[in-house]
């Protein structure tokens, strides 16, 4: 999202750290879907409109095919009876998922959540990693957890400390 401080960042055969901020801005919509620990759902529309937000505001899809690409998500992550349901009367990990779903929609090569293990009790933790797992498939997802019991969903483990890394582990589910 920002430059670095030193050092080069690519993406594929594109160096990012010359780009200007409309560039990176279209970089991003393009290839980066983005889940926050707060979901930052609207609170005056229901479960598919806010996830078919960016598919009118930011890529210009016509209603139609609006309507149609968020039932297939919603669908895809069996909740094909979620899209009327009120933001505000849903629970935390529920707006998480719907947050997932919005991340969805450019259909991103990269998959960023912040804080994966944030409003998931034991009871909720399935549901939200096989929703993951059914609409995030072959996408590469960089996530930040502080509860170790999430650490057997990863490929590849980062350990940091003071913005370090201090350990790396690699293919611990695979």
């Amino acid at each position: 999202m920002d430059t670095p401080d030193g050092g080069e960042v690519w993406l594929g055969d594109m160096a990012t750290t010359t780009l200007t901020a409309a560039q990176r801005a279209a970089l991003r919509s393009r290839h980066f879907g983005f889940v926050f620990s707060d979901a930052f759902l609207l609170p005056s529309f229901s479960v598919a409109e806010n996830i078919a937000m960016p598919y009118l505001r930011i890529f210009a899809v016509k209603a139609e095919e609006a309507s149609e690409r968020t039932s297939r998500l919603l669908e895809t992550a069996g909740l094909p009876d979620f899209g009327d349901a009120d933001v505000e009367c849903l629970r935390p990990s529920e707006k998480r998922r719907v947050a997932l779903l919005r991340a969805l929609v450019n259909e991103p090569d990269f998959l960023l959540i912040e804080d994966i293990d944030q409003h998931l009790d034991a009871s909720e933790y399935d549901g939200f990693f096989e929703t993951l797992r059914l609409v995030a498939a072959g996408r590469t997802i960089v996530a930040t957890a502080t509860d170790p019991r999430f650490a057997h969903c990863a490929d590849r483990i980062l350990a940091m400390e003071d913005g370090c890394v201090v350990a790396d582990t690699q293919s611990v589910a695979g």
